[in-house]
Order: structure tokens, then sequence, then C-alpha cells
């Protein structure tokens, strides 16, 4: 029997049970009470979990990890009332360990999965650590660890498959492309090459939210050892049309020599009927002669309320990387199909998603495609 064959029809059972079978669970309520003040305390989380199967051109494997474009977390948030004008919130939020981390995964260099890995993550890892103070007509400060202004600006769509596949973002980052002609590993890896080039992430930062008018929102922030970012966002919904658009600007040369700063901006319409598009561009500003990395992409969707379990999202993507890895010439397309369904009585989704690499260079060397499957369950609490 072809244990490729066999891995691939294993995989491909497996996500079709996981799309049409209810998930049995019993999750906790998100518990609220009070400290020993009178603020309010809510406790919540998320557990992500799914199998990860992929090809690449001379090997191939079956992983069950974590994490994806979302991760099993816990999260701990306090509100309080300063006064009728000014209101704060801390949040704390950690991502939990791993036992086996998807962007850990390697099919190794030595053919027929025979070096196959997975890194997990033995440490708990922090993602927020902030306090925000709001006031009614002033904005918004925020001091700690937490959300850049230009974190997520890249990533605007209503797509409904955020679980597995947004416009832009990747999962498999360990797996290295495969010379075709020698069967070696180039020792480039997926992660090396697909970026959507989004903001400064989380970070310890100072940020300011202006006040939002009519939609728009504008943000800035200084984030420890130098680097500074803005960022901008707008919603708004005209008759039976939603939009959202965002922009970021980020400048990173205090801290590194090779990107001095990035930009980006995405948009998204959707139609009542649930019908919907996604647009991202980017680009990077490097100290690489004659290298300015861009990325775009697009990707249509569907996310409607089809059956009693809760909303369904479809979307099929095409992203394209120039210049990738600060290296002229060097080029990558990936193209996405994702189908995620939510599960409102317990608050959860189930998903799937298949993507196909290709990774160029400027030279005669051609590189076997990566094909990836990930597909798998996500519950909040």
């Amino acid at each position: 029997m072809n244990i490729k064959t066999t891995l691939k029809t294993s995989v491909a059972a497996a996500a079709l049970f996981a799309l049409a079978a209810p998930v049995v669970s019993s999750p906790a309520d998100a518990g609220a009470w009070n400290g020993g003040n009178k603020n309010k305390v809510v406790m919540s989380g998320r557990i992500h979990r799914g199998l990860l199967y992929a090809d690449d051109g001379q090997s191939d494997g079956l992983f069950n990890t974590g994490g994806g474009t979302t991760s099993t977390r816990l999260r701990w948030i306090a509100t309080g009332q300063v006064n009728e004008s000014v209101s704060v919130k801390g949040l704390i939020e950690m991502d939990t360990p791993k036992s086996a981390n998807q962007s850990g995964a390697s099919l190794g260099t030595a053919g027929a999965g025979t070096n196959r890995s997975i890194a997990g993550a033995s440490a708990w890892g922090i993602r927020h650590m902030d306090i925000k103070f709001s006031h009614k007509t002033m904005g918004a400060f925020s001091i700690g660890q937490g959300n850049t202004a230009s974190n997520g600006r890249s990533e605007v769509n209503f797509l409904g498959t955020g679980n597995v596949a947004i416009n832009g973002t990747n999962f498999g980052d360990g797996f290295d492309f495969v010379n075709s002609t020698t069967k070696a590993s180039s020792g480039v890896s997926i992660g090396d090459i697909f970026t959507n080039m989004d903001g400064l992430s989380r970070n310890d930062r100072i940020r300011y939210d202006l006040p939002s008018i009519s939609g728009l929102n504008l943000a800035v922030s200084y984030v420890d050892g130098g680097n500074v970012d803005m960022g901008a966002g707008y919603s708004a919904k005209f008759g039976s049309v939603s939009v959202q658009a965002a922009a970021q600007y980020n400048n990173t040369a205090a801290t590194t020599t090779t990107d001095q700063s990035q930009w980006s901006a995405s948009a998204a319409i959707k139609h009542d009927s649930g019908l919907n598009l996604a647009l991202l561009y980017g680009q990077t500003d490097t100290n690489a002669v004659g290298v300015d990395a861009t990325v775009w992409a697009a990707t249509v969707g569907y996310n409607a309320k089809l059956n009693s379990m809760g909303q369904t999202g479809l979307s099929a993507g095409y992203q394209s990387n120039t210049d990738a890895n600060s290296t002229k010439g060097t080029d990558g397309t990936v193209w996405t199909v994702a189908a995620q369904q939510n599960i409102d009585a317990i608050g959860s989704a189930l998903w799937i998603a298949y993507k196909n690499f290709d990774y160029d260079t400027s030279g005669s060397t051609n590189f076997d495609d990566i094909s990836v499957v990930y597909a798998g369950a996500t519950v909040n609490f």
C-alpha cells in the first residue's frame, strides 16, 4: 500500500468528518467576578488543535499540532470606571506551552520523511500584559505589552475563515522547499519567503489612540528600543454593503540593520448576501541594494448562516511575495482554499484549509511545490 496515498486519504476523511459532525463539549462559562475592589474580572480563552499534512515533493508526513493563524491561550480582563469620563482596562493574555507547534513541523532533509520532526514550546508566552485608560472624548492611552499601532492592519477581512486562513497569512512555516533535480533541501522554508508584511505585532510600547470619528480611527506607538509606528482603520456600511480598510507604517531602523521601514494596507468589502472580497498590498524598504520586497494578496469569500450550527465561511485566495528573504529575484506564490463552520452553541469552530506553495529564484534551479492540508477544531471558553 502506498503510504502517501494512505495519508492523503486519512486526512481527507478526517476533514470531511470534522466538517460534518458536531463537537461534543461542555465548555466552562467565561466567569466574571469582583476582586478586592470594584473592578470586574473576566477569564476566558481557547483551545486550538489540528492535523497538519504536508508533501514537499520528496517526502510527506502527518502531524498532530497546535497553533496556526490562532493559538491555545488564556486571558484575564479587568475593567473599572474611574469616573463618568474615564475607564480603565487591564489585560493579561498568555500563550500556553505547545506539545507540538505547527510552525515547528519539518519533513527533514533525507527524503522519505526519515527526518520528520516537530518542535514544541515548553514555556508560557506573554501575548498581552497591558493597562489602557480610555476617555470619552480624548481617546485612549495604553502602556505595557500589547498591540502596537500597526498590528493587524494587513489582515482586514470578512472571510469567516479566521481560525485557519486569513488573507496573506500562512501556516507550515517550517517546511523547506526541495531542489527538483538533486532532491535535497534548499534550506529555504515557507516562513522565509511568505509574509503579509503586517506591523510590529505585540510588544512593550506606549500607544495613543485618537478618538474615533465617523468610523475612522488613528493610533501611534513608541516601542521599547526606539522603533515607532502608526496605524489607521476605517469601517462603514452603505446600504447592503459593508466596508473595512486599514493601513500601517513602521520604522525599525533603531533595532535592525537590514530593514529600514515597512508599510501595508488592506481592505475588505462584503454584501449582505455573504459574498466578500479581501485585498492586501505591502512593501519593505531594505538596506539591500535594489531590493524592496513586496506582497500582494486577494481572497474571495462567502460567509453566511447555511445551517443551524452557525456561520459558515468559505474562501479562496492567492498571494505573491517578490524579492522575498531580502534577495533580488526570489519570488513565492501560494493558492489557498479554506472552510470554517462555527458552532454557536459552544462558541467554537471546525475548520480546514489547503495551501499550495511555489518558490522561484532568478537562477536555473527549480524547486518542488509544497502542498499542505490543515484541519481541526477551536474550542472557546
